[in-house]
């Protein structure tokens, strides 16, 4: 009810790797996309930074979107009543 007072309790590991899956996906990502945008520019002749700099962007909002997909319904806190003294 509005007003009443709440402890709310979440895991320790579903809190780790909550945190793992929304800064480290994304990190992922970026790594992952510029070293493909730079080997893919490599290939191509094309300027490398450039490549480099597409690929990392593309890669982290990736990272970004999969960390935000996977997370929807996995983490899930109790809300447990207390009352008041």
């Amino acid at each position: 009810m509005k007003g009443d007072m709440a402890m709310l309790s979440l895991d320790e590991s579903t809190l780790r790797n909550e945190a793992l899956r929304g800064y480290g996906l994304p990190m992922l990502g970026l790594l992952a996309g510029a070293l493909c945008g730079w080997w893919l520019a490599l290939q191509s002749h094309a300027q490398v930074d450039i490549g480099t700099a597409l690929g990392a962007a593309a890669g982290t909002f990736g990272g970004l979107f999969l960390s935000k997909r996977r997370a929807s319904g996995l983490c899930r806190a109790r809300s447990i009543r207390t009352s008041d003294s």
